[in-house]
């Protein structure tokens, strides 16, 4: 086997893509939720007090 058919060979074979793919998009989503963390916990913590406070609102109401 020459050089230039195990070249075309290894050029030409996918099997080892996908894992490289996935791979780069489960790096990408780390990323970004690192960049965004403090952001999205701050957001999701205003959410949370809100429900709090709506859900006390409910309850002194019915009493």
């Amino acid at each position: 086997m020459g050089m230039k058919t195990v070249m075309r060979q290894f050029i030409r074979d996918e099997s080892g893509q996908t894992t490289v793919e996935y791979m780069l998009i489960l790096a990408v989503i780390v990323t970004i939720f690192m960049q965004f963390r403090t952001k999205m916990t701050g957001m999701l913590k205003k959410i949370f007090q809100g429900l709090d406070s709506a859900t006390d609102e409910a309850l002194e109401f019915e009493e």
